[in-house]
């Protein structure tokens, strides 16, 4: 039973994979950049729970879940960018790249905090970029609705001076 459990999970896996790098294709999603952000999500998740224990605090496999979890989530992000290039037709690859890469950036920066803190023993002040590009990208969502609909509205007063 525990051998056909492997097989299954196996299979799973490389399933998984093959749909993830079917994905990246369509989206034009360059997967190497992308796996360094992984690589770096997960030295960061690691990082930050040495951290943890060396400031004290109670460490939680829950915790760690959670965060890793959230971590995770973040990788959404370049998607949903993929898609809505592909959704309106043009070519975000530039806006994609730059948002991994940001986040990728991100993540080293929260690295270098976790090797900090437990070298010195001494939290850094960290800076939330995920919510600060959020922002950015519901800024840009926002003006591009807001242009395109005067667009719709001036070709109405076209034909309404017929």
């Amino acid at each position: 039973m525990k051998i056909l459990n492997n097989k299954i999970m196996k299979g799973l896996m490389e399933a998984t994979k093959l749909g993830l790098y079917g994905a990246f294709a369509y989206l034009d999603i360059p997967i190497e950049i992308f796996t360094i952000l992984i690589t770096f999500i997960g030295l960061d998740t690691f990082l930050g729970a040495l951290a943890s224990i060396r400031m004290g605090k109670e460490f939680r496999f829950k915790l760690l879940l959670w965060g890793f979890c959230l971590k995770i989530s973040i990788l959404i992000l370049p998607l949903i960018v993929a898609l809505l290039a592909k959704g309106l037709e043009m070519d975000f690859v530039f806006l994609v790249v730059l948002t991994i890469k940001i986040l990728t950036v991100a993540e080293f920066y929260s690295c270098a905090g976790n090797i900090y803190t437990i070298k010195n023993k001494k939290r850094v002040n960290k800076m939330d970029v995920v919510s600060m590009m959020l922002i950015s990208f519901r800024k840009f969502a926002k003006k591009f609705i807001q242009t395109n609909l005067e667009k719709i509205e001036k070709a109405g007063d076209c034909e309404n001076k017929k």
